[in-house]
């Protein structure tokens, strides 16, 4: 961080009892943080604690505040914690308390919208009148109104916000233009660490530099959260990329079963992917709809298609051109938004995930292992 910029953390809430039951939480005070919660909130903030911060902020809710207690505890940090409101979870007052499989089962067509197009999705305000309201469209305006009320008073600082895997979305998505039709398309794991910078002249200016690493909390990649099921793909941006950098990637990947590389036939990595003995696919000749040709080069792919039943992860390491990854990202979080305002950094990874259950990319990380 430095002080032509302002620099921002954003931390989801630990673990969470209504996590460990498959319950929706929203703005429901009802769920605290699980043993396991407490433990990764510590090693967060172990992670953090080398980094000078100037304010904290927390949602008012009670995960939250304890995740943000429990970093505050570590870092040896003097300061208050505050609490804002428009940090508080989406809104959804008639599933909170449900579990996942009953608004699945039984409010299907609700929950098609939601998942679906989640910008148009609609629920009374309140069990006790019918006022229809439209929650990620009212999250995305709280998300907005926390930035222009914040931001002025912390030019040049660093903040450290704690709140929600949805609030997270929308104040990244608010920060870098993505629509809230895009909702769902980025990952917030417990825990999980994302870091936003904008010009400390021009708040309007901003890019991410990380989003969702979890690596500090052991994990080798983040957590399947659609279910261990569909297409992976690990995105190494190859500009600058050493080969002992590109070997440590490799060897940090030993847990995960590899199943195909794509790769140009000029790579100097060549060498080493050949000695993974897996499926070698020359990459995609087009940079539009690089993705999804990916994608869809996979599901045509004869070893997929002998392996894949439906109840696997198929993963797939894509090493290409830094430009080419970002202008990828660019397709799948919308036109809106500027490609240089996502920083891919050498030596990290981004992690897209196609479920089985929508087909739609969602971006479970960028810059994994990086946290600067």
């Amino acid at each position: 961080m430095n002080q032509q910029t302002t620099g921002v953390i954003l931390v989801r809430h630990g673990r969470s009892t209504y996590n460990d039951q498959g319950l929706f939480q929203g703005c429901c005070d009802d769920s605290v943080l699980t043993d396991k919660g407490k433990l990764e909130a510590h090693r967060t903030g172990i992670a953090l604690q080398n980094i000078a911060i100037d304010a904290i902020f927390s949602s008012p809710l009670q995960r939250t505040k304890q995740t943000a207690q429990e970093i505050c505890s570590v870092i040896n940090c003097s300061l208050t914690i505050k609490t804002h409101p428009n940090l508080q979870e989406v809104d959804l007052p008639g599933w909170e308390g449900l579990s996942f499989q009953d608004v699945r089962e039984n409010l299907a067509d609700d929950y098609r919208i939601w998942q679906e197009f989640p910008d148009q999705f609609q629920m009374s305000s309140s069990l006790t009148t019918n006022k229809p309201e439209y929650p990620v469209l009212n999250l995305y305006k709280r998300a907005e109104q926390f930035w222009q009320e914040i931001l002025p008073y912390y030019q040049g600082k660093t903040i450290l916000i704690v709140s929600h895997g949805g609030t997270i979305r929308a104040l990244i998505s608010t920060a870098l233009g993505i629509k809230s039709d895009r909702y769902h398309f980025l990952q917030q794991s417990n825990c999980g660490i994302s870091i936003l910078h904008f010009d400390s002249q021009n708040s309007k200016k901003s890019c991410l530099t990380a989003m969702n690493v979890t690596s500090y909390l052991g994990e080798t990649l983040p957590k399947l959260k659609e279910g261990k099921t569909g297409i992976r793909l690990i995105l190494l941006p190859d500009n600058h990329l050493k080969t002992n950098q590109f070997q440590a990637l490799i060897k940090s990947l030993q847990p995960v079963n590899l199943n195909c590389c794509f790769h140009n036939a000029q790579a100097k990595f060549l060498p080493i992917i050949q000695s993974l003995k897996i499926d070698l696919i020359r990459l995609p000749n087009s940079q539009h709809y690089f993705l999804d040709n990916c994608y869809q080069r996979i599901k045509f792919n004869a070893q997929f298609s002998s392996l894949y039943t439906g109840s696997v992860i198929y993963t797939g390491l894509v090493i290409a051109d830094t430009r080419i990854i970002q202008s990828a990202l660019v397709e799948i979080l919308g036109s809106s938004i500027n490609p240089h305002s996502l920083i891919l950094q050498t030596g990290t990874m981004t992690i897209i995930h196609y479920p089985v259950s929508t087909h739609r990319p969602i971006i479970q990380a960028i810059n994994f292992t990086a946290i600067k």
